[in-house]
């Protein structure tokens, strides 16, 4: 007998509805086990009904997963969860006073994949003096490269550079023309002497700013004048008559 209820106390409890349905539903059909029980007719039709509960009660839990014990955590243990640290903290205590190791806490750090976007560069523009903007520097910041006719090359101060009667007399920044009027230096990008037949005066090749090209006669009171302006080295003096070509650098 104690063998018996060892057995049971063992057994799933599907596994006894199971075993249970099947006989009575033995009993239902045969009506006696072994000849030693008998079911009278009017009880089989109840023995039937029992049997087959048993047996639907006894498969449908073994096919229903049965969730272990402490599966279900109680309502507001999210709320009272302890953060991270104080639970890594709490297992390592657990670890120490039951004897089992702790889980490890995963660290996960997320890097940025290529071509992930980025924020944009706030390095500053170069200085304008590193960018060539193509505008001409002004008069005050060019130098002239006078050639003339015999001679070294010289390097005058464009700002410094004027065309006189004489030395230093009636000086005008500008060639003046036969035309009457006075082209500036600061409008000029060069200009040359040239030798025209049956001219007595001296011709100018003039090219402006904006590339446009003229040829014009300097005025009869400065074809005998003198191109005047600074060096490094001091004063430049030339007469216009025997200046090859100027060229200003800006």
């Amino acid at each position: 007998m104690q063998g018996i209820i060892t057995a049971l106390k063992d057994t799933p409890i599907p596994t006894i509805l199971v075993v249970g349905g099947i006989a009575f539903l033995l009993l239902a059909v045969a009506g006696q086990v072994a000849g030693k029980i008998e079911v009278p007719p009017a009880r089989q039709k109840w023995a039937g009904l029992a049997g087959t509960l048993l047996l639907m009660a006894g498969v449908t839990l073994h096919l229903i997963p049965t969730l272990p014990p402490g599966s279900r955590a109680p309502s507001g243990a999210s709320a009272a969860a302890p953060s991270a640290p104080d639970a890594e903290h709490g297992s390592t205590a657990d670890s120490r006073s039951t004897g089992i190791a702790a889980p490890t806490v995963a660290t996960i750090r997320l890097t940025p994949t290529r071509g992930a976007s980025r924020p944009a560069s706030t390095s500053t523009p170069p200085p304008a003096s590193i960018v060539d903007s193509g505008i001409p520097k002004p008069v005050s910041q060019a130098m002239a490269i006078v050639t003339p006719q015999q001679g070294a090359v010289s390097r005058v101060q464009a700002d410094s550079l004027v065309a006189c009667l004489s030395s230093g007399i009636n000086c005008v920044k500008g060639l003046p023309v036969l035309g009457g009027a006075t082209i500036e230096f600061s409008k000029i990008k060069n200009f040359e002497t040239v030798n025209v037949a049956n001219s007595p005066g001296v011709t100018l090749n003039i090219t402006l700013l904006d590339g446009t090209s003229l040829q014009d006669g300097l005025a009869e009171d400065y074809a005998t004048g003198t191109l005047r302006g600074t060096t490094n080295l001091g004063v430049f003096e030339k007469r216009l008559s025997q200046v090859k070509h100027v060229e200003f650098q800006r």
